[in-house]
């Protein structure tokens, strides 16, 4: 997601190559000024959306203690 042409969140996540009605969300960022503001959950949602389409019915979060 962008503001002003400044990177304000994104999300990185992908379809398995192995189990391909599966799909992973590897990494999402928020920049500090833009957190509690929900953009985190919707770049979610549009990747639920988006990985749906495509035949998955399974998302895993990849988690960091960080």
């Amino acid at each position: 997601m962008e503001k002003d042409n400044k990177l304000i969140a994104f999300l990185i996540g992908f379809i398995s190559q192995v189990y391909p009605n599966q799909a992973y969300v590897h990494f999402t960022g928020v920049h500090l000024e833009f957190r509690k503001r929900g953009f985190g959950g919707l770049l979610c949602q549009r990747f639920f959306d988006v990985v749906k389409q495509k035949g998955c019915y399974v998302v895993y979060l990849v988690t960091s203690p960080q």
